[in-house]
């Protein structure tokens, strides 16, 4: 929710969409953690991926190894829209002053899901982020016509 984070530069039509997390399961410390989160926009399979990016980016720029991504802190990650963004920056500035802002985003029980921002229109999908604070790359899923079917965070180290 920071001043100086773009949003993704491809578009999707407006609606409400399908999250699905992909948990860890094995025997390690990492069982149970969130590996992917994937915004479902429509049924098919997926032919090609591409790497998310904001405005100004350009990932034929990247050398080996190197990632666009989103910034984790609170070990949170979250899929809203642009408008939804908005609404949250000028309501995180009224309990900034000594507030959590961030109680913005828990449902009723203090637990991350989706979370219906009191205004019609305005939803945002809070989830564990992986391991933690980082930075995670993101990536499109489009079909053969280069229709976007998803949109899924990898959480992952870099």
């Amino acid at each position: 929710l920071g001043e100086d984070y773009e949003p993704f530069v491809q578009v999707v039509p407006q609606g409400r969409y399908p999250v699905y997390l992909h948990r860890i399961s094995s025997e390690d410390e990492n069982n149970g953690q969130v590996a992917h989160a994937m915004l479902r926009f429509g049924d098919g399979i997926v032919a090609r991926w591409e790497l998310a990016t904001t405005k100004g980016q350009d990932s034929r720029a990247l050398n080996d190894g190197e990632i666009y991504g989103y910034a984790v802190d609170a070990g949170v990650g979250c899929f809203m829209d642009l408008e939804t963004a908005k609404l949250l920056r000028f309501r995180r500035d009224e309990v900034e002053d000594g507030g959590d802002w961030m109680k913005l985003l828990y449902k009723d029980d203090r637990t991350w899901g989706e979370k219906t921002m009191n205004q019609v229109g305005y939803n945002v999908f809070c989830f564990q982020a992986g391991i933690g604070h980082g930075i995670y790359p993101t990536y499109w899923g489009y079909d053969e016509d280069d229709n976007p079917l998803c949109l899924v965070t990898e959480f992952i180290k870099i």
